[in-house]
């Protein structure tokens, strides 16, 4: 619940000069039900992300949002389960998660499985992307001397 704790612990028990790699979900507008499945307090931008390590002794030597070929299926989907709850009047279940609700279709789950590798190999060439459904930073923490 309280982030700026939680990268305070990080930066205490990584040794100097070590990395610490942190994920996050990405876009405030994007929370659903999924989240609360997943224990998310918040969704974040990477300004949001990058500012909370800021004050640290060391550099920030990756960040980029990632799942990002999906970004848009996925921003769809959420607002419209918004616009739906809005329209009916009523929650969605709070329990569930996006992969649930879509159920486990074994063919489906392959063909967003084959675009989410896409996504890893592109980034892996070095392409950075401007948005995306998930944030990853890597920081290295400042060595001694």
């Amino acid at each position: 619940a309280d982030d700026a704790k939680a990268i305070d612990e990080m930066m205490r028990v990584c040794k100097p000069g070590g990395h610490i790699a942190l994920t996050v979900p990405a876009y405030m507008f994007l929370w659903g039900p999924h989240d609360l499945v997943n224990h998310h307090y918040r969704r974040y931008t990477l300004k949001q992300l990058t500012s909370l390590i800021q004050p640290y002794q060391g550099t920030i030597i990756y960040k980029t949002y990632f799942n990002s070929i999906l970004f848009i299926p996925i921003a769809v989907f959420r607002m419209a389960v918004h616009w739906m709850e809005k329209i009916s009047g009523t929650k969605a279940n709070k329990e569930q998660s996006d992969h649930a609700i879509l159920g486990t279709n074994g063919f489906f789950n392959g063909l967003l499985a084959g675009i989410f590798k896409i996504d890893y190999y592109l980034l892996k060439w070095g392409v950075r992307f401007p948005s995306g459904v998930s944030i990853m930073v890597f920081f290295q923490k400042q060595k001694l001397g």
